[in-house]
C-alpha cells in the first residue's frame, strides 16, 4: 500500500518538474537552455541506472534474507539488514 502512495505520489512532481524545466527552456535562451537540457538528460540517466543497481541489490539482499531466515540463522539476518540499512 505504501509503495503505491508513494508511485502515485511522484506523477505529480515529475510532472510539475517537467513544466518548471520547460519554463526555464524557454526563459534561459538557445545556449544556456541546450546546457541545461543536457544536464537534465544525464541526470535523469545517472538516476535510472543507479536505480537499477539499487534494484538488483534489495533482489539479492530480500533472497539472501529468506534463506537466513528458513536456515534459522538470525543474527546473521540481523547484522545483513542492519548492513542494507547503514549501507
Amino acid at each position: 500500500m505504501v509503495f503505491a502512495l508513494n508511485l502515485v505520489a511522484t506523477i505529480p512532481i515529475a510532472s510539475f518538474l517537467s513544466k518548471a524545466v520547460d519554463e526555464i527552456l524557454e526563459r534561459a535562451g538557445d545556449t544556456l537552455g541546450s546546457l541545461i537540457y543536457d544536464i537534465q538528460v544525464r541526470s535523469a540517466k545517472i538516476m535510472l541506472m543507479v536505480s537499477s543497481t539499487k534494484m538488483i541489490s534489495n533482489a539479492v539482499q530480500l533472497i539472501t534474507s529468506a534463506l537466513l531466515l528458513k536456515s534459522r540463522q538470525i543474527s546473521v539476518l540481523q547484522t545483513s539488514l542492519i548492513d542494507g540499512v547503514l549501507f
